[in-house]
């Protein structure tokens, strides 16, 4: 019976197991989305690029998604966030797979992400702070320059950000700008739709 008890205290609650497939399910749509729209799902990445002081939002968001303690692939993502200035997970699903990379903008050198964002399903530019980096406009003009059907959206926290980026994207057929936080992943992934 000890056992039996031992045993029992390490398996997921039925709300967490139904919390975790929630998280499978809107994956499963958001890949099916994509797909219809053209993009392979064998991974899709997405790409989420952030100002440093985004950070910790971030982080909140990974661990605030159904099923969090059942992921362990969203669970090293945050934790690698924590420390680190990027790391990328990949969540399979029904549909496919969803290879997410997120990664701080700490520099104005040349970075990695130029030749990333051409392949990408979709791309989330979080901003705080007045100054606009030179990595910014450019991973701007590569999606709009890419053959793919990827969305960008570019998030502009407070105002003073907000007026720094109103010439990035206007006129852009891909990008739209926004002042509005996402307030979940789920949430990131339903701008990011195609």
């Amino acid at each position: 019976m000890e056992a039996f008890n031992r045993q029992r205290t390490v398996l997921p609650t039925t709300t967490e197991i139904s919390s975790s497939m929630l998280f499978d399910l809107n994956l499963t749509a958001f890949l099916s989305t994509a797909q219809k729209a053209g993009l392979r799902a064998d991974p899709l990445p997405l790409l989420i690029v952030a100002s440093v002081a985004c950070r910790a939002r971030i982080v909140q968001l990974l661990q605030g998604v159904h099923g969090y303690q059942q992921k362990a692939a969203l669970r090293l993502l945050a934790e690698r966030l924590e420390t680190a200035s990027g790391s990328s997970a990949v969540f399979p699903c029904q549909q496919g797979k969803l290879s997410l990379h997120v990664q701080l903008l700490e520099d104005e050198g040349r970075s990695p992400l130029d030749s990333v964002v051409p392949v990408c399903g979709g791309v989330l530019v979080w901003l705080s702070g007045k100054q606009v980096p030179a990595a910014v406009a450019r991973m701007v003009k590569r999606l709009e320059a890419s053959r793919t059907r990827a969305r960008g959206i570019l998030v502009a926290a407070g105002a003073e950000t907000w007026a720094s980026c109103r010439a990035l994207v206007e006129g852009s057929g891909r990008w739209r700008r926004t002042e509005h936080e996402p307030q979940s992943l789920l949430g990131i992934l339903r701008l990011l739709e195609p």
